[in-house]
Order: C-alpha cells, then sequence, then structure tokens
C-alpha cells in the first residue's frame, strides 16, 4: 500500500470510529487533503457538509482567513429525536448552526457564475440545527491539514424542522441551548460572512475542487455559539428567536 493510499485509509477508519494511531499522518499539504475529501464526496452516503473558518473563533484557531470543509455521511444525519450516541463519541459536545438544505443546481455548479448569482438558487430550505465535531486527533495542535482531511471533525447533525430561506436578515437573531438550565447563548451574527455568505464560499470551494454536491444535502454553517459539553439522558431544547427550535435526547448506546 503506497502512502497516499494508507493515509487516506487512516482518516477514512478515523471517520468510523476505529482507534487509529494519530501521529502516523505525518506531513501533507491542504491540496492533498482536499483530495481526500474530494474522495469521499463521490459516496453516495454523504448526507451533509459541515464547514469551518466561519467564525473568528476558528480562524484564531486553525490560523486561517479562508471557510473549509468536511463530508458528513448520512448515519450521522438526524432529524430532532432520541438520538443514540455511536461508542466513539464519549464525550459529546456541540454549537448550535444555521443549515441549508441544498436544491438541485447544486449538481451543476459548473454552469453558473457563483459570484454573481443569487444564493436563493442554490437553497431549498433553512433548517436550525445542532452540530456535534469528534475527532480522534489533537486538535486544534494538529493543524488545518489534519482538520479538513479529517472531515473538519465531523461528528453528528441533528436537524430542526425545514423552513423557507427568506434571506439573511430573517435569520440575525439569538440562538440559546437548554437542558435542565441554560447551557450556551449566541447570536446567528457569529457567522463573519452570514450564513448565507459561507454556503457561497462553500460552493466556489466545491466548483474549484470539482466535489460532487447532491440535491438534498445539507451544508452546517459553523457555530453561533460556543461549543459546549452536552449531558447525555436529559431533554435538550434548541431555539433560534422567529425561526423556530426543536428538542431532543442523546442516549448512551
Amino acid at each position: 500500500m503506497d502512502d497516499h493510499v494508507a493515509l487516506e485509509k487512516l482518516f477514512q477508519d478515523s471517520r468510523l470510529g476505529q482507534e487509529v494511531t494519530v501521529n502516523d499522518t505525518g506531513d501533507f499539504d491542504l491540496g492533498y487533503a482536499y483530495r481526500i475529501q474530494n474522495s469521499i464526496s463521490k459516496s453516495k452516503f454523504i448526507g451533509a457538509w459541515k464547514l469551518g473558518g466561519t467564525t473568528d473563533l476558528t480562524r484564531k484557531l486553525f490560523k486561517t482567513e479562508s471557510v473549509y470543509y468536511g463530508a458528513i455521511e448520512s448515519k450521522f444525519v438526524f432529524n430532532a429525536s432520541d438520538v443514540v450516541l455511536p461508542k466513539f463519541i464519549e464525550h459529546p459536545v456541540g454549537e448550535l448552526e444555521i443549515t441549508f438544505k441544498l436544491s438541485r443546481e447544486v449538481e451543476n455548479l459548473a454552469q453558473f457564475d457563483l459570484r454573481s448569482e443569487p444564493i436563493d438558487t442554490f437553497i431549498e430550505s433553512v433548517l436550525p440545527s445542532i452540530e456535534m465535531p469528534w475527532s480522534q486527533f489533537p486538535l486544534p495542535e494538529a493543524g488545518l491539514n489534519v482538520l479538513v482531511a479529517d472531515s473538519c471533525a465531523a461528528g453528528l447533525l441533528i436537524l430542526g424542522e425545514e423552513y423557507s430561506w427568506n434571506g439573511d436578515t430573517a435569520i440575525q437573531l439569538p440562538c440559546q441551548l437548554n437542558g435542565n438550565e441554560c447551557l450556551v447563548e449566541g447570536n446567528v451574527n457569529n457567522i463573519v460572512m452570514t450564513p448565507s455568505g459561507a454556503l457561497r464560499e462553500f460552493l466556489l470551494l466545491a466548483k474549484q475542487h470539482q466535489v460532487s454536491l447532491r440535491q438534498g444535502q445539507y451544508v452546517a454553517t459553523g457555530g453561533c455559539t460556543a461549543c459546549v459539553p452536552l449531558p447525555v439522558n436529559e431533554v435538550l431544547t434548541v431555539t433560534f428567536q422567529e425561526l423556530g427550535g426543536f428538542s431532543f435526547k442523546l442516549l448512551g448506546e
């Protein structure tokens, strides 16, 4: 097995929750990390994408001024309900995010000028959500290249009800996560280029990297709140003012 195949398998195994030797990544550049994501994107099992580099904090932590992305398998995307945690997520954490559902036009990005095309073209709906990152790798110390190769530390994505997209001005709102007490508060304004701006940056990268996007996939646009520990076996409620909310419970296996 050559070094490139071995490295790609290392990150694929990590995403499956298989124990890997985290110091075996060696040196590789960001371009190679995205080639791993490009390979993953061709799988019919990709249900969503998560974005990073959309907040001041993640840009500082990973020393970048650009959006980056990673794939989330469909089996890790849930509608709000009781969610059984995979065994490999021993200490769940999460952050509230605005998520978009992609329209069929994303399957033909090459025909669009993505700088000028209205972003509405690519949005089927908008949803409140909570994204739960997870990685075996020591982040942020391992750096941006490892983060991207590891699908941006994708864990679980839990979605609320779909709403019609009426522009960013409709979702410049505070948000809150509550359990038996308030766990965290935040604001959609935490996304430095607005949620739809983050989506546009992702589409530009997807076109550049020839990533295979499909209608109905979701894109989580980054943390509107801090990422906080989540209690297990407790009803948790996500609230985005005026956009809506949902409740769910994390269950241990």
